[in-house]
């Protein structure tokens, strides 16, 4: 890779223009284009010139052994699941030599439901940070005003830098000397030895940290709720980029809380369904309880006692084909402990089996063995019922066929995903349902996985991909479609197991 092959790709003027923090900054969006400022540029010995990298040149820019690394943190910011990361990783100077940086990044988009669609954030150098706090220069002026809280501190603890926003945060005075508190004066003790026990080692261990901590403001005393980005500096002084995240979890709860609405809607839709393609299995059933009934009352029933134990038996027949499906729709929200996926599955297909044409075949295919992660058993039952349900609705009923099955691959063995991300490095149960319908049109692919958005017209409501969606956002995972006309179509669901 070349500098002309970088500068002829195009730049972002947003990233041409002085980076708010005074640092390298960058960022990636959906479609996995890199945006790096000029300064980024100028830290690996190019041209001091915004550019956008397509995916395979940005990768290059990274040294080999940290790349897994990189895509890791990636995945993890754009699953949803976390707000910000931080990385350190040798970048490929144009000298030949490796540029030793850490990646401070944070979700800084996000669609109409709340996952990113776009992340990014600074590439810290952390002993020209500290030089740069120290002579009070351009970048020091930068690293005061940023909105992003950040504070240093030397290796005993105390602070020797902290700017307006981290002041601000802990309701600390602008003219208060910062020097003579420890970053311990801003926690609660068990706070405290929390982070000491857990956080420090991680930190000491792998040159950062990052996660959610639970502070106090030093005026009156009163929570806050931060995201906490902790990178090492040489001489072991510590680097501290902070966001409160109060207004974000208030706003993810009401989300949730949401979610599970429409999740508990859209289960009575199935139950809908499920109850409507029984009603043929009951007709008959009742049919059997008819013959009996009149045969007794004619008098040509030859053991009357032998008859009723048949009607009975029957009636239980039909109450359990309804309980099935109605104990279904009455699950609450469960909580998640680990289960075997193949139980959940198969109790899917048993309930919509009843539901199919006979025209219509189905096939359940499981591992021998068990495959084991932590959920809830009636999120896996609803996932399966929607893209059975859904596949059963595209079929021809007499000739439709549908195959449910489970394995585990290797994101970097699946995908491209249509919702949620795969860390290349982590293993995945992979759930799918293929049929032999006449595949996706290319306008309901851009709007499936969308709320109320339905592609069955007046039957349906558009919630059922939705769920789908949700349950494999909620545990890191994704969702993967691959459609050709008139040859059917694949939807796997892939859930982190590792």
């Amino acid at each position: 890779m070349s500098d002309t092959d970088l500068a002829a790709r195009g730049g972002s003027d947003d990233l041409a223009r002085p980076a708010r923090s005074g640092f390298a900054t960058w960022e990636i969006d959906r479609a996995d284009v890199a945006h790096l400022s000029g300064r980024f540029m100028e830290l690996l010995g190019r041209d001091a010139q915004a550019v956008s990298l397509a995916p395979e040149v940005w990768r290059g820019l990274i040294h080999a052994e940290d790349l897994a690394a990189a895509e890791r943190a990636r995945a993890r910011l754009f699953s949803g699941r976390v707000a910000t990361v931080a990385v350190t990783l040798n970048l490929r100077h144009v000298s030949g030599g490796d540029v030793a940086v850490t990646l401070c990044g944070q979700v800084t988009a996000r669609d109409h439901d709340g996952m990113p669609t776009r992340i990014g954030g600074m590439a810290v150098a952390p002993d020209e940070i500290i030089e740069g706090a120290t002579r009070r220069d351009a970048k020091a002026i930068a690293l005061r005003e940023t909105r992003d809280g950040i504070a240093i501190t030397d290796a005993q603890g105390r602070y020797t830098f902290m700017n307006a926003a981290h002041r601000r945060m802990f309701g600390i005075a602008e003219a208060a000397d910062v020097t003579r508190l420890h970053w311990s004066d801003l926690y609660a003790p068990e706070v405290v030895a929390s982070i000491e026990a857990e956080v420090f080692p991680v930190l000491m261990r792998h040159g950062s940290s990052t996660g959610e901590a639970r502070g106090r403001r030093l005026d009156d005393g009163t929570p806050v709720l931060q995201e906490v980005s902790l990178t090492l500096a040489s001489g072991g002084g510590i680097i501290c980029a902070t966001w409160d995240i109060a207004d974000r979890l208030r706003a993810e709860a009401e989300r949730a809380r949401l979610r599970e609405r429409l999740r508990v809607a859209q289960r009575t839709e199935v139950v809908h369904a499920l109850t409507a393609g029984a009603a043929h299995d009951l007709k008959n059933l009742l049919g059997l309880i008819q013959q009996r009934v009149s045969a007794i009352e004619a008098g040509v029933e030859d053991d009357p006692a032998d008859a009723a134990g048949a009607i009975t038996a029957t009636v239980q027949e039909a109450v359990g084909l309804l309980d099935a499906r109605l104990d279904f729709g009455k699950a609450g929200t469960e909580s998640e402990e680990p289960i075997d996926l193949r139980a959940p599955l198969a109790k899917a297909i048993e309930l919509v089996a009843a539901t199919l044409p006979p025209g219509i075949t189905h096939r359940l295919d499981l591992p021998e063995t068990a495959v084991t992660l932590r959920a809830a058993q009636v999120d896996i039952v609803q996932v399966a019922l929607n893209l059975l349900l859904n596949a059963s609705d595209a079929v021809d009923p007499a000739k439709g066929r549908i195959v449910l099955t489970l394995d585990t691959v290797p994101g970097a063995g699946a995908g491209p995903p249509q919702v949620g991300a795969l860390d290349p490095a982590r293993r995945y149960a992979r759930i799918a349902v293929r049929d032999n319908g006449p595949g996706i049109a290319p306008a309901l692919q851009r709007t499936m996985f969308t709320p109320y958005v339905s592609g069955k017209g007046s039957a349906g409501t558009g919630l059922g991909m939705f769920v789908v969606a949700e349950v494999a956002r909620g545990h890191g995972g994704a969702v993967c479609v691959s459609t050709q006309p008139g040859q059917g179509a694949s939807v796997e669901v892939l859930l982190p197991i590792d």
